[in-house]
């Protein structure tokens, strides 16, 4: 498999592993009010496994499966998984500042810089 088309393929199980967290995420917040204690929470969990957007958060997370098993027959697990998470670490913090207004301050902007640079190490060892 291509170097690129590898890539592409992370990036795309980092794009649904988002889509399935954004998902859990607004699910919660509808379903289940902000300070809801843990009783609450677990008597709730049969609407929240009912909502159409947990559905669709699974369904995300079975596409994140499969393209995760065809990318680790592909390459070495310790270089698959460390890009992978790396990537997904990346994309999520990104995501959340766009999609949620989470903020990144100047730390979690270097912890990510060098997520980057781990990337690119990683993949650079063979």
């Amino acid at each position: 498999m291509g170097t690129f088309f590898k890539f592409s393929v992370i990036l795309l199980v980092s794009l649904l592993g988002f889509a399935g967290i954004y998902l859990l995420k607004i699910t919660l917040n509808k379903v289940i009010p902000a300070g809801s204690d843990m009783l609450f929470t677990l008597r709730t969990m049969s609407q929240v496994l009912l909502h159409s957007s947990m559905w669709l958060a699974l369904v995300c997370y079975g596409l994140v499966i499969v393209m995760y098993l065809f990318l680790l027959q592909s390459d070495q697990v310790s270089k698959i998984f460390s890009i992978t998470v790396g990537i997904n670490v990346v994309i999520t913090a990104l995501g959340a500042k766009i999609f949620l207004d989470e903020t990144v301050d100047a730390t979690r902007a270097a912890g990510i810089a060098l997520v980057v640079i781990g990337i690119f190490l990683i993949n650079g060892v063979e």
